[in-house]
């Protein structure tokens, strides 16, 4: 889904203070159009690149979940210590 500003979404209203997200519930993906133009007018980063890689990072949280990845790291909370527990989120990010 793309949009600007804000977007209804099974998880309630995607605004543009959220920026681009994937939500499992309804395996969307969502992509805030007007994102792209913060990163340009505040980081210098905008083009395809920029909006490639952040496709490809929502696309990838889709395929983690399809997979049943983010099902397994999920089921770590509380099992394992809050420093394992980050390393794991920090894996699953890259």
């Amino acid at each position: 889904m793309l949009f600007t500003t804000a977007t209804q979404s099974a998880c309630g209203v995607g605004r543009s203070a959220t920026g681009p997200f994937y939500f499992p519930a309804d395996s969307g993906i969502y992509i805030d159009l007007s994102f792209y133009d913060q990163l340009n007018k505040r980081f210098s980063t905008g083009g395809d690149f920029a909006m490639a890689y952040v496709v490809a990072h929502e696309v990838a949280y889709h395929i983690q979940s399809q997979l049943g990845i983010t099902k397994q790291i999920d089921a770590q909370r509380g099992r394992i210590s809050k420093a394992e527990q980050n390393a794991l989120t920090v894996k699953l990010e890259l």
